[in-house]
Order: C-alpha cells, then sequence, then structure tokens
C-alpha cells in the first residue's frame, strides 16, 4: 500500500512576546497559547496517527517489498522533528506564561505603589496638610490625591501631592464642608482627579418645610447712600454707620427681604424710592430695620431697640407769608392754606369781615428738591361809609404731580356769619371760614391758630366793624401758607 502523507500544521504567530513592550506582552502571549492550545496540538496529533498508520502501512509494506522501510524512515524523522518542534513551542509556552506571572506581580507592586495609609492626626480643612506615610511610593509631583477616612466616606481632603521619603505634603483644596473642622487619625491615600466646575444653579420652587430652616448670617456692611445689602450669603446682617442711606441696590427679584441690625449711627432718609416707616430717622446700635422690595420702592420698617415708638426725627414747621416758591425738604409732608380776611364794613349796620376760607392736605412720595409754587393772598383794604371792602386774593400751593391746595378770601359780613363757625380743624382737602363779627363796631372772625409760632396766629383773620356814622372799618390780614414735617 501506498504511504498517506502527513497533515500540515499552521505556523505559530508571527510576533513572539517581548518582556520589555508591556503594553503587548500579553495579547502576544495569549495568541501564542491560543495557537498552541487549539492549534498545533490538533495537528501534532494528527500528524502522529498519520505517522502511526503510515509505520503500520510500511510493515505491512515491508513485508511485501523492502522498498517501503525507506519510506518508514523517513515518515519517523519527520515525527520525531515534529515533536521537537512541539517540545520547543511548549517551553516557549512555558516561558511566556513566567513573563505573564511577572508582568502581573509588577502591576500589583505598581499599584500597590499609588496607595497609601496613614496614621497621621489632622484636622480637615483646605491649606497645607502633612501625612507621615510608608516610604517607597510612586507619587509624582502635583498628582491630585484624596486623603479618606476608611470608615468615614464623608471625611476627606483634595489636594496636589509632594511626596519625599515617609512625609506626604498635600495642598488640599477641596474638602466636605459638613465634616470641615472634624479631626482624623486613619487615613488611605490615593490617586484621585481634580474638581470639575460647579454647574448652573437649578430653580428654587415654593413647598412645605417639614423641619427648621436656619438662616445664615451675611458679611458686615458699611452704611453709604446705596448699601448692597444683597449680594451677602444670608439674610440677616450688621449695617454698619456712620452713614445716610437713600436707598438700596437692586434686590435680586421682588419680594426680597433682608433683616439688618444697626452697628453705630446711621440715618434712613424717607423717600419716593425708599418709605420709611415713620419717616426720616436716624437710628443707633441696636435698632433694627426690616427691608422688603415690592413695585420697585424699598419698603423699610424700623424696631427700636429701647422699644420706643418707630416716628421720624424733629417736627418742622414752616409759615410762608410772602414768595412765589418752596423747596421741597421731606418726601411727607402736610400743608395749610389760609386766605386772607375780609376788611370791616362802615355802613349799613354791618360789623367785622369774616376770616378767610382755609385749606389742609397732606402730601407723600414728594420728590425732594422739587419746587412747589405758592401763591399769598393779600388782605383786602376795610370799607368806608360809602365804599364796602374788596375781597382779598386767594392763597394756593401747587406741586406737580399732586392736586393743588387752594383757599379764597370769603367776602363776607359779620350779618352773613353771626353764627357759630365750624371748629377750627381741617381734614386732609377740607375747608373752613372762621365768623364774621357782630354788626356796629364789631371785630371780624378769628383766623386758624398755628400752634408754637406766635406771629402766625391772626393771619386771615378778618378786619373790625366800623363805626355806623363815621370812619372806616378795621384792616383785615394777609393769607399765609404753613408747611409741617418731620425730618
Amino acid at each position: 500500500m501506498a504511504a498517506t502523507p502527513p497533515p500540515g500544521y499552521t505556523p505559530p504567530p508571527a510576533d513572539l512576546p517581548q518582556r520589555g513592550d508591556r503594553a503587548t506582552f500579553s495579547d502576544r502571549v495569549d495568541a501564542w497559547v491560543t495557537w498552541f492550545s487549539t492549534v498545533i496540538l490538533t495537528q501534532i496529533a494528527a500528524i502522529a496517527a498519520n505517522v502511526y498508520a503510515n509505520a503500520l502501512d510500511g510493515a505491512a509494506s515491508a513485508v511485501a517489498a523492502m522498498g517501503y522501510r525507506d519510506t518508514a524512515l523517513t515518515y519517523r524523522n519527520a515525527a520525531e522533528a515534529a515533536r521537537d518542534t512541539a517540545l520547543t513551542y511548549r517551553n516557549a509556552a512555558q516561558s511566556a506564561q513566567t513573563g505573564a506571572e511577572t508582568a502581573r506581580d509588577a502591576a500589583q507592586n505598581y499599584a500597590a505603589a499609588l496607595t497609601a495609609t496613614s496614621t497621621t492626626s489632622l484636622v480637615i480643612g483646605v491649606g497645607t496638610k502633612v501625612f507621615t506615610t510608608q516610604a517607597g511610593k510612586q507619587f509624582g509631583p502635583n498628582q491630585t490625591l484624596k486623603a479618606v477616612n476608611p470608615t468615614n466616606a464623608a471625611q476627606y481632603m483634595v489636594g496636589t501631592a509632594t511626596y519625599s521619603g515617609t512625609t506626604l505634603t498635600l495642598a488640599v483644596t477641596d474638602v466636605n464642608p459638613a465634616t470641615s473642622g472634624n479631626t482624623v487619625a486613619n487615613w488611605v491615600i490615593g490617586l484621585s482627579g481634580e474638581k470639575g466646575a460647579t454647574g448652573a444653579t437649578g430653580g428654587i420652587a415654593g413647598g412645605n418645610l417639614t423641619g427648621a430652616l436656619n438662616g445664615a448670617a451675611a458679611a458686615d456692611v458699611p452704611a453709604s447712600a446705596t448699601p448692597d445689602i444683597w449680594s451677602g450669603a444670608g439674610n440677616t446682617l450688621f449695617l454698619i454707620g456712620p452713614g445716610t442711606v437713600t436707598g438700596f441696590t437692586a434686590s435680586p427679584q421682588p419680594g426680597s427681604r433682608r433683616r439688618l441690625i444697626i452697628s453705630g449711627t446711621v440715618t434712613l432718609q424717607d423717600g419716593a424710592g425708599m418709605q420709611v416707616s415713620g419717616g426720616t430717622q436716624t437710628l443707633v446700635t441696636g435698632d433694627q430695620v426690616e427691608v422688603v422690595r415690592l413695585g420697585g420702592i424699598f419698603w423699610v420698617t424700623v424696631k427700636k431697640r429701647d422699644g420706643t415708638p418707630s416716628v421720624g426725627g424733629k417736627q418742622y414747621m414752616v409759615v410762608l407769608t410772602s414768595g412765589s416758591t418752596w423747596t421741597v425738604d421731606a418726601a411727607s409732608f402736610e400743608v395749610e392754606v389760609q386766605a386772607p380776611g375780609q376788611g370791616g364794613y362802615n355802613r349799613n349796620g354791618l360789623g367785622g369781615g369774616a376770616a378767610g376760607w382755609a385749606g389742609v392736605k397732606r402730601f407723600r412720595d414728594a420728590v425732594l428738591g422739587s419746587t412747589a409754587v405758592i401763591s399769598i393772598g393779600g388782605a383786602s383794604a376795610p370799607g368806608t361809609t360809602t365804599v364796602d371792602p374788596v375781597t382779598g386774593g386767594s392763597t394756593s400751593f401747587a406741586l406737580s404731580g399732586f392736586t393743588t391746595v387752594s383757599a379764597t378770601a370769603s367776602g363776607a359780613t359779620g350779618v352773613d356769619l353771626a353764627i357759630a363757625p365750624r371748629p377750627p380743624t381741617a381734614r386732609v382737602g377740607s375747608l373752613l371760614m372762621g365768623a364774621g363779627g357782630d354788626s356796629n363796631n364789631g371785630f371780624g372772625g378769628a383766623a386758624l391758630e398755628v400752634p408754637n409760632i406766635a406771629n402766625a396766629n391772626g393771619y386771615g383773620a378778618g378786619g373790625s366793624g366800623g363805626n355806623q356814622s363815621s370812619g372806616t372799618g378795621g384792616t383785615a390780614t394777609g393769607g399765609c401758607i404753613i408747611i409741617r414735617y418731620f425730618k
């Protein structure tokens, strides 16, 4: 019988594993092991089977013909060569396994060199922290490391490293605010990443609290014309005097609220943009102020430390008997206008003239420094036996944005107003007039009284009545404007 040729075998991978090339070593070893275990051993077995078959065939053929002996020997030699090759590959695979184990051990050792422990007692916080740890670690300069308490993950410090011998120094830039200030003496230290940038702030929706809401105190703010009370990290702060406040910087949104504790002396100026309860006030240490922003206005409520009512400062009263303008000196004030009195009569039994009309109006949210236009009415001349007195002029107070308040002379006689007048107490926007005098030498009606201003008493009074047969009536007084306010 003819001998069967041996089957072929698949050549080994071309790339031999190199111990110095860690990046490819494992992959190449795996390729060789796979080739050997799944390809070449099967092919060797096939070759051996072929050799065996040929040997039997050769033995049989030898009986028939000695010529087959040489062929059998050739195949035997080929089998031996294949065996030797297989042994070579086996040895190579064993060497590759040894190399892989060596690489594994090196990787494990390197990983261990990037982890350390320390029992140095340190307070958690940013800044420089020095640990005593193991020598031989692979911490490079400025590597980012994290030191953490293995029994409490919330206690940690992250920073860049400086390492030498058994001393590890961390420049800490990141800690957990909830555990800052804690003391820890059990640390595990390893590689970490840098803290990322702070993301965008999300919205805050309303809801029901289930516990106490503990506010934070903001940094102190010095008093100025418009101090910034909004940018601090809290809703309660000290406002440090001295200084005069006429408003505040823009609030984050309508409804924003701050509580201010006064330190020193601070004056709050009432005005159109800042409404101060009680008007302009000067506050001292310990007084409290609540500021709310609504409708484009700062609404300011004052609470005095000594418990006194929250009112403005000194009360002012201005009496104008001449001139054409008045410069607004307060955001809130009251104006009383008094028309001149009527001159006295001297005929037909008529008595003194009546006092002029008067009007009162309160102004609020006026613009400081704006100009009011005023007109002071002059008194009428007294009458004679042949000429009646002429009615005096009007008194008025006009300010842009507000209704003008005015009063005119009465032109009335004693007979016209023989009854008692209304009480001399004016309300907002109302008018009143003093009574006329009795006939025949009677006196004119009384003007509105101006408290605490002696030289203003009598403005707007009517003139006295004249003798019925001769002479002239009494002279009336002119009008005036009275302005009252706190400042």
